[in-house]
């Protein structure tokens, strides 16, 4: 499934952002991707045997949010979205007709 926007993206060196729209997308950069990067624990033990100790290891922090929270709060976000774009189809539409109303008169 691809969500156009707003949406979330991910990147592997910087915290989860939603983006309204192409022009905030593409002003991030490069790097950023739509799926959460998985960790791949035999990748990490490679490059810590390789190149010594890593820098910092921290096995007990956790993300800041997970990807069932991101979803979460992306599709309350894109349920009120369309809550207020019910909404104000449906004032623009009182509008015409009280408009058209005073026309007739």
């Amino acid at each position: 499934m691809h969500i156009q926007y707003p949406k979330w993206l991910y990147h592997k060196t910087e915290k989860a952002v939603i983006v309204q729209d192409e022009a905030e997308h593409k002003a991030l950069g490069g790097g950023w991707v739509e799926v959460p990067f998985p960790v791949d624990l035999e990748k990490e033990a490679e490059a810590v045997e390789k190149h010594g100790e890593a820098e910092e290891i921290v096995e007990d922090e956790k993300p800041e949010k997970t990807y069932r929270e991101h979803m979460a709060e992306f599709e309350s976000k894109a349920d009120k979205a369309a809550k207020l774009k019910n909404r104000d189809a449906k004032i623009t539409e009182k509008h015409r007709h009280s408009k058209k109303q005073k026309e007739a008169q």
